[in-house]
């Protein structure tokens, strides 16, 4: 279990940064745009690794449409509301409204795969949670108000990627042999048709907002879309694929320690009162979870 927490932190650290590049894009153009740029090119990383490295063998119908399915609802539709928070809420924000989705999660766990939740795991998730509403906290002295649209967003995003995470767990536990990797490629699949349905009723705009990108900027673009996704979502779904779901989203839920610690470096100010104090509590969380 504790290289599956490892493999559950590796992805939010990863995530968290390209988040902060996700934000400026999206601020920049729009979410639609940023999402689905991204999830082109996690289809193109995860398509070309699969091609060296797996056959074509669609094991189980199921399988495979439920795995289409859930990158279609949480990496399509689920991003779409958690880019547009990013856009309106902020990366560190909208990360910290995260802090309630293992409670979805557990409860979801409990009905369909019978996880219980320990006191331990219990108490390390209100860590988190704690955690997170220390950054919150440190936010709204800043600002002195929330802004709606962005938390709204930020819980339609917990919500859609709640179901893509429970719907993922049961496709792996359909077939065993299944890899990461391999679900990874599927669920990319069904992002990609999310998008095919989305340009339907509103404008993408993928050609032109990218030609207006010059060399250094896509290339910006490229590396934050493959670290956010081809590197995040194949550390995540392998912790996914055997781990306690509710921990393995309270550690996803300190998105936010990692996105403001990130902020911090980059504006080249050190951390606060504020930002001591979460990592101490989220600190205290991986104690109780390990």
């Amino acid at each position: 279990m504790e290289e599956v927490y490892l493999l559950a932190l590796g992805a939010n650290i990863t995530f968290a940064i390209a988040s902060l590049i996700f934000t400026q894009f999206s601020r920049r153009f729009n979410a639609l745009w940023m999402n689905c740029y991204k999830a082109i090119v996690a289809f193109v990383f995860f398509g070309v690794f699969f091609l060296f490295n797996f056959k074509f063998d669609f094991f189980n119908s199921y399988q495979f449409f439920g795995l289409m399915l859930s990158g279609f609802i949480g990496l399509g539709i689920g991003d779409v509301f958690l880019l547009h928070a990013f856009k309106h809420f902020g990366a560190g924000r909208t990360l910290m409204v995260f802090g309630f989705q293992p409670f979805f999660i557990g409860i979801l766990s409990y009905i369909l795969f019978g996880q219980e939740i320990s006191t331990n795991q219990m108490i390390a998730i209100l860590l988190f949670i704690a955690c997170l509403l220390t950054i919150g906290h440190e936010y709204f002295q800043a600002n002195k108000r929330w802004e709606v649209l962005g938390l709204l967003a930020a819980i339609g995003g917990i919500l859609f990627d709640a179901i893509g995470i429970i719907i993922t767990r049961y496709a792996f536990d359909l077939d065993p042999r299944l890899t990461a990797m391999e679900g990874n490629f599927y669920r990319c699949i069904g992002g990609v048709l999310a998008f095919v349905f989305i340009r339907i009723w509103f404008k993408i705009n993928l050609i032109k907002f990218t030609s207006e990108l010059d060399l250094k900027e896509n290339l910006k673009a490229i590396f934050a879309s493959a670290l956010g996704t081809f590197i995040a979502l194949g550390l995540y779904l392998k912790a996914v694929q055997t781990g306690h779901l509710a921990s393995i989203s309270a550690i996803a839920i300190t998105g936010s320690l990692f996105s403001a610690t990130a902020e911090h470096i980059q504006q080249r100010k050190w951390p606060n009162m504020h930002l001591w104090l979460a990592l101490s509590l989220f600190l205290a969380g991986a104690y109780f979870l390990y």
